[in-house]
């Protein structure tokens, strides 16, 4: 019920926040910062950044 509620929302979150992300991985030379979370509400091998 948990999955149900939030996915539409965490999706939606991660469309909208990305360049946010993005900014955090080239600030931090992390490429692998927030991958879990990008991965579990938008699936595998989603490079966001397209770096």
């Amino acid at each position: 019920m948990t999955e149900k509620f939030f996915n539409t929302d965490g999706r939606a979150l991660m469309r909208t926040f990305y360049p946010y992300i993005c900014n955090i991985r080239k600030e931090w030379n992390n490429a692998e910062q927030y991958v879990q979370v990008v991965t579990y509400y938008l699936g595998e091998n989603v490079d966001i950044c397209n770096e």
